[in-house]
């Protein structure tokens, strides 16, 4: 019943790290051949030209290491590189440095696979026409929202945690736990319209709210425009539970930037 909760909320600034972004996206045959690329926020010039040298990069690796190069790491920009065997496909991710690896191998691992699905028959032959692939464009917009399952399907996995659900205005986008997707919208908005009067009257705006049974411990968290929930054990201790949910939270934002950034031409060359 109501009486076994007990209502924890926590105010986080709202301005906090920058948003995870992307430089460079490209896709580049076994032979140096960049079949695609697209390019968002300070992007790296004539990456076009990179395509050799990264396989390049990669053969010799693979013959000397017996591994392929995976992470290159720059002053200021890194390189997620994950490869494709047959057919001998690359992506390569460009981002700054301080981003980390994770978000980018999501994207690379994400465009890497839509990619491979649309076109691998094309490039089984003895030529390729680069026009074939200039229709990719239009698939990035679901590569990037195609990230969002993989992320709350990592938290889930974490020691404790029972169920993560990410909802926004048009209802639950993904949820990794067998719950009524309506009742969990009807049941999550008067709560947060409560709260948000609440921090109004102090010229706040609430950013995280813990809600504690006797078992378990449900966290709800705003990231932008969408509101994520997790539900864990509360055996495992809530500051570490924050932590795992602050790092998801980074890697969505990255998410919802990218999307935003997709449909705004200042940030997006097409």
């Amino acid at each position: 019943g109501v009486g076994d909760w007990v209502g924890v909320c926590r105010w986080v600034p709202a301005v906090g790290r920058t948003p995870l972004m992307l430089r460079n996206v490209l896709v580049v045959q076994g032979n140096g051949l960049v079949l695609f690329s697209k390019e968002f926020v300070n992007a790296i010039p004539q990456t076009r030209l990179i395509g050799g040298l990264l396989t390049a990069m990669l053969q010799f690796s693979a013959q000397n290491t017996g591994l392929p190069v995976s992470y290159i790491e720059l002053r200021n920009v890194s390189v997620i590189i994950v490869t494709h065997d047959e057919p001998k496909v690359i992506c390569a991710v460009f981002q700054d440095v301080e981003d980390g690896k994770k978000f980018g191998q999501l994207i690379a691992m994400e465009t890497l696979q839509a990619f491979v699905k649309d076109y691998g028959s094309s490039l089984e032959g003895m030529g390729v026409n680069l026009k074939d692939f200039h229709g990719f464009t239009a698939k990035i917009p679901e590569v990037i929202k195609s990230t969002i399952r993989p992320i709350l399907n990592e938290l889930h996995g974490k020691r404790g945690v029972q169920g993560v659900t990410l909802v926004t205005e048009g209802g639950v986008v993904h949820t990794t736990a067998n719950v009524d997707r309506l009742r969990v919208v009807a049941h999550l908005q008067p709560l947060l319209n409560l709260s948000t009067e609440i921090m109004a009257e102090k010229g706040d705006v609430p950013m995280s709210m813990t809600l504690e049974g006797g078992r378990t411990r449900t966290v709800v968290y705003r990231i932008a425009h969408a509101t994520l929930i997790v539900v864990g054990r509360r055996t495992v201790e809530a500051h570490i539970l924050h932590t795992e949910i602050s790092e998801t939270a980074d890697l969505l934002r990255g998410v919802f930037v990218l999307q935003s950034s997709l449909s705004d031409s200042r940030y997006s060359r097409r």
